[in-house]
């Protein structure tokens, strides 16, 4: 393990006058001689103060004050729970939850999982939030990988009576995992850039089905990497390819229909370029990995076309009169309506429930030349599901 930070009091930059082992002030200590009568504190008292402020970020730690060391102040992990701004009006402690954090990673996801189901995931949300300092690389590893655990933990809607997933601000991990600088392989991993690009991509390498909070982060921030000015984050794009890639086809493999899911990682497949317009202005424009299209598409032919079909159909609604369209993603996903056309007329129609009535409704659609929407009288498709 590597040797924990911690926090020093910091040093003028040039030596005491006269000293002879070059005694360096600390900017403390100045402070305190230059703001004395400002501050309404005695001159007599400022060596007590310098003293014992000093004895407490020692360069060598002494048991003073009745203090044990792995609950010092001088370890960043420590640092708020001193403080009363760092302390929240909630159930959970800052004393309870820097305890939580001295355990081993197990450990601190199982009293994670205990304190959700105590309806306490949004407190704990903010404590992880709060958190920007780590005593080494074990324990940013132990706080990434917790914030990790804490996303995928489902709770019940109290007005839905649905679970969802806690999830985690996207912004903030990503900006607790940004490198700019080095910031993090050389506080956490002696400058040592693979060491840290390796626990970073094991986070994903390891994740679980359905990889609904792996998936949308990577895709959140694919969605925004900018290839000109891109991210200083531990994880390439190439990498995120594989993985959004991976955990949409290991998915669609383990189901046999379309449910929400399934969008959701398809549409984590995308990458941002830029499209210039008129002198040095442009705009982001998202699109999908073709491989995912691939994916998509063998997995409706084999398994999903009734699903794929219904969803594919968009319903519009005006003064109590249903018309019905072709919804335009089917061109993102074939290439093009022509293509799309093409597919639909290679497969079996003996094998689907809703295909010859789609393709009766598509020639419709063709014939009108794509509007909107026209009336149709489904006689097989059924809406049920979707209207509701």
């Amino acid at each position: 393990m590597s040797e924990k930070l911690k926090y020093r009091l910091r040093k003028t930059d040039t030596p005491v006058a006269g000293s002879i082992d070059k005694h360096y002030k600390t900017r403390f200590e100045t402070f305190l001689r230059e703001n004395y009568n400002d501050l309404s504190v005695p001159d007599n008292e400022i060596n007590k103060i310098v003293e014992l402020v000093s004895g407490i970020f020692s360069d060598q730690f002494k048991h003073n004050f009745n203090l044990t060391e792995r609950v010092s102040v001088i370890y960043p992990s420590k640092f708020d729970r001193y403080f009363a701004y760092s302390l929240n009006s909630g159930n959970l402690s800052e004393i309870e939850f820097s305890r939580a954090r001295e355990l081993s990673s197990a450990e601190f996801n199982d009293r994670i999982n205990k304190w959700v189901e105590k309806g306490l995931e949004k407190e704990l949300q903010n404590r992880f939030e709060d958190i920007n300092n780590y005593d080494d690389s074990e324990d940013f590893e132990k706080i990434i990988t917790a914030i990790f655990h804490l996303a995928n933990q489902k709770v019940l809607s109290e007005k839905s009576e649905k679970y969802y997933y806690v999830g985690y601000d996207k912004n903030d991990l990503i900006n607790k995992l940004i490198n700019d600088e080095g910031r993090l392989s050389e506080s956490y991993y002696g400058g040592d850039k693979k060491k840290l690009n390796e626990f970073v991509s094991g986070l994903f390498a390891q994740a679980s089905s359905p990889f609904f909070i792996e998936a949308d982060f990577l895709g959140y921030i694919s969605h925004h990497y900018d290839i000109e000015n891109p991210l200083d984050i531990p994880i390439s794009q190439e990498e995120i390819k594989v993985f959004v890639l991976g955990f949409f086809e290991r998915y669609v493999n383990s189901v046999d229909k379309i449910d929400n899911n399934v969008w959701e990682l398809y549409n984590d497949c995308i990458y941002a370029t830029r499209v210039y317009g008129a002198g040095s202005s442009f705009r982001y424009e998202r699109i999908h990995f073709s491989e995912a299209n691939t994916i998509f598409i063998n997995f409706i032919k084999s398994k999903a076309l009734d699903d794929f079909l219904i969803d594919m159909i968009s319903i519009n609604s005006f003064r109590n009169e249903w018309t019905y369209g072709i919804n335009v993603f089917v061109s993102e996903i074939f290439g093009s309506m022509d293509q799309f056309k093409k597919f639909l007329f290679e497969q079996f129609e003996p094998a689907w429930q809703n295909l010859a009535e789609f393709k009766r409704f598509y020639a419709e659609v063709e014939n009108n030349n794509f509007p909107r929407g026209i009336k149709f009288n489904f006689e097989t498709i059924d809406f049920s599901k979707k209207l509701k």
